[in-house]
């Protein structure tokens, strides 16, 4: 080895190592976002299962009362990060006909996060939810 060379091979580790952390740390927070959006999905389909019950909603009063059920699980089933972002989502009553998830239940019709595509469907969008990233 010549003289000239000497500690090449410790910038070259330096410089390699540098860049696995960072494709690391982007695989980690890349990962944690996709199993944040999969979180969000179950919620979502287990929300618009839960109020199927309800359906038919032919009426301002039955939507609602769907709302009410879809307010329910929403606030009783929250993913991690939702009540950061969406202060309104109530603490989870003891009975999903509870008067405190009216409010919440109308504006999650009035923001179309609870619609219904056709009479005997229910379609849900949950409350964003927040990623912290390392």
């Amino acid at each position: 080895m010549s003289r000239d060379d000497r500690g090449a091979v410790a910038l070259l580790t330096a410089l390699v190592s540098v860049v696995l952390l960072v494709v690391a740390g982007l695989a980690v927070d890349i990962g944690n976002t996709w199993a944040r959006r999969g979180q969000l999905q179950v919620q979502a389909d287990r929300a618009a299962t839960y109020a199927a019950q309800f359906l038919p909603a032919d009426d301002d009063a039955a939507r609602l009362e769907l709302a009410k059920g879809v307010a329910f699980y929403l606030a009783c089933h929250p993913v991690l990060g939702q009540r950061q972002l969406d202060p309104t989502i109530p603490a989870c009553p003891a009975d999903p006909s509870s008067p405190t998830l009216d409010t919440y239940a109308q504006e999650l019709l009035d923001e179309d996060m609870v619609t219904f595509p056709v009479r005997n469907q229910v379609k849900v969008v949950t409350p964003w939810a927040r990623v912290d990233y390392g």
